[in-house]
């Protein structure tokens, strides 16, 4: 990872750790259990996963999620990170997110 990669990738780490956690779209009331991730936090997670992407071909998951444990980056709910909640992040929000539907 070049100089520049490293720093931008310390960057989203940042946004990622500021908007992690639990989230509760707006218009759902407060009691509700329905949380999900951030707008901030999807968008950062796609560009480091879309970085990851290019920098290291069939392991960007991987890579996210040692990433996200390493920086101490919070799950929905605040749950401890885990690989199967990153993956579920992959498919679920950052691949729709970089690749929305026609």
């Amino acid at each position: 990872m070049t100089p520049k990669q490293k720093k931008r990738e310390a960057e989203l780490l940042e946004v990622c750790m500021k908007h992690s956690g639990e989230h509760v779209p707006p218009g759902h009331p407060m009691t509700t259990f329905a949380t999900t991730y951030s707008h901030q936090f999807v968008k950062a997670s796609a560009e480091l996963y879309r970085l990851y992407s290019k920098l290291y071909p069939n392991l960007a998951t991987h890579k996210l999620y040692v990433a996200f444990r390493e920086s101490g980056v919070p799950a929905c709910r605040s749950e401890r990170m885990t690989f199967a909640k990153v993956e579920y992040l992959v498919k679920r929000r950052i691949i729709p997110f970089l690749y929305p539907p026609p």
